[in-house]
């Protein structure tokens, strides 16, 4: 099928939503499923009610799967809010074609890549964009907090 040129905000990207589908079909699990601390633990216990309507359907249209992230870590407590910083990414078969800047959807705040570290195998060979994002979460595990609060959360 090929790319597809989308805009979004004031981003134009080109994406191959079906090479992108194909490749997440092959992904043996997200990045909070290969690491145990506190963190991941609280994020994965959102899994399902983590991103807002309009970034799922970005992911969708894209071709992302949102349970097989690339990379998903946590900055620390905003000891103004009490919510936790996430930051993290998601590859998908595209190109920029017009840069834009980052946009905001409530807590979530994202913009398309193009560094990152060697891609999964599953996307090897393939011209890789990615979407960075950061969310701001609750902690809703029963265990305790990392404790202090990180100074430096990257808030806006």
């Amino acid at each position: 099928m090929g790319m597809t040129e989308m805009n979004f905000a004031n981003y134009v990207i080109g994406h191959d939503r079906a090479a992108t589908v194909a490749a997440y079909e092959r992904f043996a699990r997200g990045e909070y499923d290969r690491c145990d601390c506190s963190g991941c633990r609280n994020f994965a216990a959102r899994r399902n009610n983590v991103f807002p309507e309009a970034a799922l359907s970005l992911f969708s249209d894209l071709g992302i799967d949102p349970e097989y992230e690339g990379e998903v870590f946590h900055y620390g407590r905003d000891p103004n809010t009490r919510m936790y910083e996430y930051g993290g990414w998601y590859y998908f078969v595209g190109t920029v074609l017009q840069d834009g800047d980052i946009q905001k959807l409530g807590d979530f705040s994202f913009h398309f890549g193009t560094t990152f570290p060697k891609p999964p195998p599953p996307l090897e060979g393939q011209t890789i964009l990615k979407v960075n994002f950061i969310i701001r979460l609750p902690w809703v595990i029963e265990e305790p907090e990392p404790d202090p609060p990180i100074s430096g959360v990257v808030s806006e």
